[in-house]
């Protein structure tokens, strides 16, 4: 457990900023807890078993309010390490005004609304889409700002391809006007798609990987999903990983979960290559849960800004975790100090 996290740690404590543009998402999200005053509804068996028992309605208290979506946890996670950070987004809602003054911002119009619900094992979101998120188009990229913005960054975070059918057209835009740029992709919940979607995803990271170093961010239901749709034989995680990474050309197939973290690089099964190379990284303990939501793209965002940083890959797993469960234990987002503390925890 001590390496990575002892590099990890001193890299913390002297971090050089990166630039990182996100985009296309936003979400306002309400967290709430249920049950009554002193009798907390506290896990999803006891939700369930309340519901199944017939229970006509059960209180909630709103514990939190904060601006949300993929792209935009991952901003809040580049920011609060000081990075360079662009975000375009659907951010029409005061509730935006909370984020990072730092974070360039450009809006494409209203966000979605979330209502989570706060359980001890992890949360259950109720989600609300944007009809103008859902409407967006990707060719707005292609806009002299955007564009800019694009061209600059050392690292590009992309969330949501699952809510978002306009994406199809920015990827295009970015594959067609980016190149030598990583770009890291967490797709959000494709188990909810078409194989027709899930194709397009798939199609779309091999274009963008032509000529950019591509990396795909997938917790284990997403890559279950994309290894279903491929037809793949995996006997495990690896494996499966192994396979999306050769169908889609990416620098690195990651999987995180609680427990640890897992890359693997491939060869390129077009041009019938097979080699891999599999890198693992354990999670960093959090001793309470406050809230799961948006902890992997807060993961995404802290592999993505350590690669393009030129950090190991094992370096960037682990400040991947470290960023994910400062949000799982905490509710917050890690700044450099926060994390480092976390990192020095890890190894001790």
């Amino acid at each position: 457990m001590r390496r990575p996290y002892e590099s990890v740690a001193a890299n913390l404590a002297d971090l050089d900023p990166v630039s990182v543009c996100c985009l296309p998402d936003g979400s306002v999200d309400d967290h709430y807890e249920l049950g009554p005053d002193g009798g907390r509804v506290a896990s999803r068996r006891a939700f369930a078993r309340a519901v199944a028992n017939g229970r006509g309605s059960l209180p909630r208290r709103r514990v939190a309010r904060e601006p949300g979506g993929q792209a935009v946890n991952a901003a809040r996670q580049a920011a609060a390490l000081g990075d360079e950070v662009t975000l375009f987004g659907h951010l029409d809602h005061d509730a935006f005004e909370r984020l990072d003054p730092s974070i360039e911002t450009l809006s494409f119009g209203a966000p979605s609304a979330v209502d989570v619900l706060r359980f001890e094992e992890s949360d259950l979101m109720l989600v609300a889409e944007s009809s103008e998120l859902e409407s967006w188009s990707g060719s707005a990229l292609r806009e002299d700002r955007p564009l800019a913005a694009l061209r600059d960054a050392d690292a590009v975070c992309v969330g949501n391809w699952a809510s978002v059918p306009g994406l199809e057209a920015a990827f295009d835009a970015l594959a067609e006007e980016v190149t030598e740029t990583l770009v890291v992709v967490d797709p959000g919940p494709v188990s909810d798609l078409s194989g027709e979607r899930v194709e397009g995803l798939l199609s779309a990271l091999r274009s963008l990987s032509s000529a950019n170093e591509v990396v795909l961010s997938l917790n284990g239901r997403e890559l279950s999903a994309l290894v279903d749709h491929l037809d793949e034989e995996a006997d495990d995680d690896t494996a499966g990983l192994a396979a999306v990474s050769r169908a889609a050309a990416l620098r690195l197939a990651v999987l995180h979960d609680p427990s640890r973290a897992v890359a693997v690089s491939g060869g390129d099964e077009t041009n019938g290559e097979s080699a891999e190379t599999v890198t693992a990284v354990p999670n960093a303990e959090a001793d309470r849960v406050v809230t799961t939501t948006g902890a992997g793209d807060r993961f995404s965002a802290g592999l993505g800004r350590a690669l393009a940083a030129g950090w190991p890959t094992a370096e960037a797993l682990a400040l991947g975790n470290l960023c994910a469960t400062y949000r799982v234990a905490t509710g917050g987002t890690g700044t450099a100090a926060e994390l480092r503390a976390f990192a020095e925890a890890a190894v001790r």
